[in-house]
């Protein structure tokens, strides 16, 4: 959490203040995971908690240790903020990169026994070789639909599941995935009249939990189009990269800053949507659509954008 707490903080504000703060801490903590580590792969700590069947759980090493190298990933990003030497964390996070695809690669796109989370885990973190990305995304996207979009995972896949998909092409998968009502899904809990999310895919815990609660900044980040971007850091200059998943016909977000409010909206009319963005005066953004053309926006701006291809 601290390490995801100040980076998230960084992305949104652009302010580095908990990074410097918590250098030291998170330092420590990746050292104390080094020590935890057999040949660079760690094994504690819960894994993709409250699976629908735990018997189908991707491997506790495997996640733990995709973590571990985000969070070397993420100690060599801070140690660049604050001025200090990366070389020691990326020396680490490529070692343990190296490890994870050594132990859990077997070609053909498949890691572990391929388990959604799994596959799903090595396509966000960006372990998996490039080469093989292609790959290993149309073996997730296949399982998902096998599945008839019912979800396969726990905490942890509810968030890499749909952010793989997307990321690789798949939106449409992504969206149905989300929105299916069969149990189980966030689609079942709604259709059993639910309004705040649950703890479990039964509701036989709590029912007001955040632990599956990533499909909303997956609402944001997607269709919304919010794309909070490394090279810029904070909002002050925002860039949107919306994406228009089938079954999805009209999308609003709206993201307060001191300066006014960021507003992205879209709806399909016949073949194709109309896409607009609203910013504060005097605040300058960039939107990329679908077809990778690049537009500076300021002010309000419209787009017509020929209906794409969703999914693979």
């Amino acid at each position: 959490y601290l390490f995801e707490s100040a980076d998230s903080s960084y992305r949104f504000t652009g302010s580095d203040a908990l990074i410097r703060a918590n250098y030291d801490h998170c330092a420590r903590y990746l050292d104390y995971c080094r020590s935890m580590a057999t040949d660079h792969l760690v094994a504690f700590g819960l894994g993709d908690w409250c699976h629908v069947d735990p018997g189908r759980a991707a491997p506790v090493e495997l996640t733990s240790s995709a973590y571990f190298y985000h969070a070397a990933m993420l100690m060599a990003e801070f140690a660049t903020v604050c001025g200090r030497d990366p070389a020691e964390f990326f020396e680490l996070a490529d070692a343990i990169r190296d490890r994870i695809n050594a132990r859990y690669y077997h070609g053909d796109g498949l890691y572990a026994s391929g388990e959604w989370t799994a596959l799903a885990a090595m396509l966000y973190f960006e372990i998996a070789e490039p080469a093989e990305r292609p790959r290993v995304a149309e073996r997730l996207a296949a399982a998902v639909r096998a599945n008839r979009h019912r979800a396969d995972f726990g905490i942890l896949g509810a968030k890499f599941v749909p952010r793989a998909l997307a990321d690789c092409g798949y939106v449409d998968d992504a969206f149905q995935l989300i929105v299916q009502p069969e149990f189980p899904g966030w689609g079942y809990w709604a259709g059993q009249g639910a309004t705040t999310l649950w703890e479990d895919w039964r509701g036989l815990q709590s029912q007001n939990h955040i632990m599956f609660g990533d499909i909303s900044a997956w609402m944001y980040e997607y269709p919304g189009g919010f794309s909070l971007r490394r090279s810029q850091p904070g909002l002050t200059h925002p860039y949107w990269k919306p994406v228009f998943p089938a079954g999805l016909n009209e999308v609003a977000a709206t993201y307060r800053l001191a300066q006014g409010e960021l507003r992205s909206a879209w709806r399909r009319e016949d073949d194709h949507i109309i896409y607009a963005v609203e910013l504060p005066d005097g605040m300058t953004g960039t939107v990329e659509l679908p077809d990778s053309s690049i537009h500076p926006v300021s002010g309000k701006r419209q787009f017509t954008v020929a209906v794409p291809s969703g999914g693979k």
